[in-house]
C-alpha cells in the first residue's frame, strides 16, 4: 500500500512505471526468503521496464523512477520489519 501512495504522490511530478515498482518490490521480498528466487524475479522486473520502454509506455527515466521508489520503500519496509521484530 505504501509504495502505491509513493507512486502516486511521484506521479503529480513524473509518470513512473508502476509495473516496473512492482516487480522490483516482489523481487526485494523475495530476496529476504531465497536469494535464488530474488534474482529470477529481478530478472523478470527488468524485463518488464524494458518491454515498456520498448513499447513505448514510458521513458527511461520514468522507469528507473519507478524501480528507485520501490528499491527505496522495499529497503524501508525490510528494514523496519528486522529492527522491530
Amino acid at each position: 500500500m505504501t509504495l502505491l501512495f509513493a507512486l502516486q504522490w511521484s506521479n503529480l511530478y513524473i509518470k513512473s512505471s508502476m509495473h516496473t515498482a512492482f516487480n522490483v518490490l516482489v523481487a526485494a521480498l523475495f530476496f529476504a526468503n531465497d536469494i535464488y528466487y530474488g534474482i529470477a524475479w529481478l530478472g523478470i522486473a527488468l524485463l518488464v521496464g524494458i518491454t515498456r520502454i520498448i513499447l513505448k509506455r514510458h521513458t527511461v527515466k520514468e522507469v528507473f523512477m519507478g524501480a528507485g521508489i520501490a528499491f527505496l520503500v522495499s529497503f524501508l519496509y525490510l528494514y523496519c520489519n528486522i529492527q522491530f521484530q
